[in-house]
């Protein structure tokens, strides 16, 4: 049974159809029936349909839109529009993203059980082809073993000159070649070399060695001679995804093929292989596309590193300074997430940004028993090592953790205690400002400030509040041109009372007497 997913922003046409679909066509099965290109979108992503029908005029995402986002991850679906609207405009720009038929509304219920046929009728031809070739392809990987082994043996620069002529035998009709790493698992890599023959066809030749690198298969393409270098280059990228979509759809994983450069002779297969290696060391997969070259590595490198926000390694310093395992947790995503929405996606350059705000941090805390170089340096091995956002992130909170019991272990809180009276004199005024506040201003967990602070002061954060207040109150009472109640407000007592009450069981004396002591001795 083959999948279909339908878009209109019509409930009567999307039900109906659905409908009528699920009655007429018993090769199809409805997954989805979409209110607009953005839900439609959606829903391909997570289902991958085989085919897609769709509106035009749709609101947030119109139906050329859609599909012209979807087609890159769905190169095999078969595109079916269906519009109220005769236009030739929108038949040429469906032709342009490979529509396969344009219906008009109101809709001819025949002609579409006639299409879905059709369309059913070509898919089942190509997965039969598929799974013919698929047997070819088997009965071909028994004789080619000799092939990969001295593929591998070439690309490691091992190759003796006689074995180089006789793979060069092999491998009639290619002049050029290429190495790449697939990153996916054991399971898929039995079946790569049928699903990479099968779609490259008579242009490449794909060898998947029996080797590995780092757990990543090594895949040899040759490309034919009548190809060219800029073709060679699209071919394998498109078709490479395609391979990555329909491993999504058949094991539900995401996988990865890391390209090195095209070269001219098979001599130089090693360079190639150094190449897709780089590939794949620059890129954390969570953030990579489904095929990265060699060339997308060296474009970022002549890209400008932006800088990060000074902001967040401030946050981080605060929150090693006073922060418990939860809050360096939560600062470490802070930073991390800050990476990708900004474009940068380069593995090394984002481990060295780590690295570089580790050390920021390691300088605030110079002279406050720093870490020694011995952990440091273990760090840093872990993370210029880590393959993986995930990992990465690991290796960073585990160094600031490091530096925060380093921290602890003299004099806990006292810097803490300092940037609270700080953020206290900033907010003096505020009659609603609470421990909370400064809580969330530190990136700390209230329960754990308020025991630190104790801890660190010997006082609560209400009575400490409570002594800044008054001393700044007696600081304002000096200024006689400041009524009583206008030092009430800016010392955070909205009832001038109550602030009297507070300032003489603060100083035992009420704020009347203390101005009339001060004109006395004035």
């Amino acid at each position: 049974m083959f999948q279909i997913l339908i878009a209109d922003d019509e409930p009567n046409i999307r039900e109906g159809v659905r409908q009528f679909i699920t009655r007429r066509c018993p090769e199809w099965q409805v997954v989805g029936a979409a209110r607009d290109g953005k839900e439609a979108l959606a829903m391909a992503e997570r289902f991958l349909p085989d085919c897609i029908m769709t509106d035009i005029t749709m609101p947030h995402v119109n139906g050329l839109e859609f599909l012209e986002k979807i087609k890159e991850e769905l190169p095999d679906a078969k595109l079916l529009i269906l519009s109220g609207y005769d236009d030739f405009e929108y038949a040429v720009q469906g032709m342009r993203l490979g529509v396969s038929d344009y219906l008009l509304k109101p809709l001819d219920t025949e002609l579409l059980i006639q299409r879905l046929d059709a369309f059913a009728a070509e898919l089942t031809q190509r997965q039969q082809q598929w799974q013919d070739r698929v047997q070819q392809m088997q009965q071909r990987l028994h004789q080619e073993q000799k092939i990969r082994e001295l593929m591998w043996r070439a690309s490691a620069g091992e190759l003796a000159s006689e074995e180089m002529k006789e793979l060069q035998q092999f491998c009639i009709g290619s002049d050029r070649y290429l190495v790449a790493l697939f990153q996916g698992g054991p399971e898929i890599r039995q079946e790569l070399p049928a699903l990479l023959n099968q779609r490259f066809e008579k242009k490449l030749d794909a060898y998947v060695l029996n080797h590995s690198v780092e757990g990543m298969s090594f895949i040899v393409f040759s490309i034919h001679q009548e190809v060219t270098n800029a073709a060679a280059a699209l071919l394998l990228t498109r078709e490479l995804t395609a391979v990555v979509v329909a491993i999504r759809r058949k094991w539900n994983q995401t996988v990865h093929f890391f390209l090195g450069g095209i070269k001219d002779n098979i001599y130089k297969l090693e360079k190639s292989g150094h190449e897709a290696k780089e590939a794949a060391e620059y890129s954390f997969y969570e953030m990579a596309p489904p095929v990265r070259t060699i060339s997308d590595v060296l474009l970022t490198r002549v890209t400008a590193c932006l800088e990060i926000d000074p902001h967040l390694t401030e946050q981080v310093a605060l929150t090693v300074a006073g922060g418990d395992a939860e809050a360096i947790a939560g600062a470490v995503d802070g930073v991390l997430s800050w990476f990708y929405p900004h474009g940068v996606v380069d593995a090394a350059y984002i481990k060295m940004a780590v690295l570089d705000m580790c050390l920021s941090v390691l300088k605030k805390r110079r002279g406050q028993n720093p870490i020694t170089y011995v952990e440091y340096k273990a760090c840093h091995q872990e993370i210029m090592e880590a393959g993986t956002l995930e990992e990465l992130q690991e290796c960073f909170k585990n160094l600031l953790l490091l530096c925060r019991a380093a921290e602890e272990k003299k004099n806990p809180g006292q810097e803490l205690v300092s940037r609270i009276d700080e953020i206290m004199g900033e907010h003096l005024s505020d009659l609603q400002f609470s421990l909370d506040d400064v809580a969330a201003e530190l990136y700390i967990s209230p329960n754990y400030l308020r025991q630190l602070f104790k801890q660190a002061s010997g006082q609560t954060f209400t009575e400490h509040l409570t002594e800044m207040r008054m001393k700044e109150a007696q600081r304002l009472l000096d200024d006689e041109s400041l009524k009583i109640y206008e030092v009430a407000e800016r010392t955070g007592y909205a009832d001038s009372r109550y602030f009297s009450v507070c300032y003489k069981k603060y100083w035992h004396i009420t704020p009347t007497d203390y101005r009339r002591t001060l004109q006395e001795s004035g």
